[in-house]
């Protein structure tokens, strides 16, 4: 018999609205730390319109290198935070790596849980809640290098677009891009 012959239906897990929501959101904190660096990187590497498109298929971890090594030739400040949003990276993506692919299901109480299959054991609510967490922080950090690029742009260090796409950000003396 094929599920969809069940008499019952398909299988169902029973995930909360607050579980679906939790894992959306580690999700896209993980994306948007990712764009964040992404627009860092575009201004500090000095990347094309072209070759910043070219990117958005990079892993974060391969952003995040080379906003390191970009960062290194243009400000001490920003090099320091792409270090540490290297730290941070590795442990939110692995925290957000076991929620977001474990295998969701029922407890034996009948509530949902995950099972992290690579560790062989189920995942409690304060695994999830660390994985929050950690992304947040991951995202904060993001932004801020992606607050001391458009500073870098204010501030004559790295040059303004004229032309092309790219990010942009608006301070206190106005919209910059690059």
């Amino acid at each position: 018999m094929d599920r969809g012959e069940c008499p019952f239906g398909p299988p169902q897990i029973s995930l909360s609205h607050d579980d679906l929501a939790a894992i959306g959101r580690i999700a896209m904190l993980e994306a948007r730390a990712k764009a964040s660096t992404l627009a860092a990187l575009k201004g500090v590497a000095r990347l094309s319109s072209d070759e910043w498109k070219d990117h958005n298929d990079h892993q974060f971890k391969q952003i995040v290198d080379k906003l390191i090594a970009a960062a290194a030739e243009v400000d001490a400040d920003l090099h320091s935070k792409a270090l540490r949003l290297q730290t941070l990276r590795e442990a939110s993506q692995s925290d957000r790596h076991q929620i977001v692919h474990g295998e969701w299901g029922q407890s034996p109480d009948g509530s949902p849980a995950a099972y992290d299959v690579p560790r062989k054991r189920w995942l409690s609510r304060a695994e999830i809640q660390r994985a929050i967490t950690s992304n947040e922080e991951t995202d904060r950090l993001a932004f801020e290098c992606l607050w001391n690029t458009a500073k870098l742009v204010e501030e004559g260090v790295i040059p303004q677009r004229t032309a092309g796409a790219g990010p942009a950000m608006r301070l206190n003396t106005g919209l910059w891009k690059w």
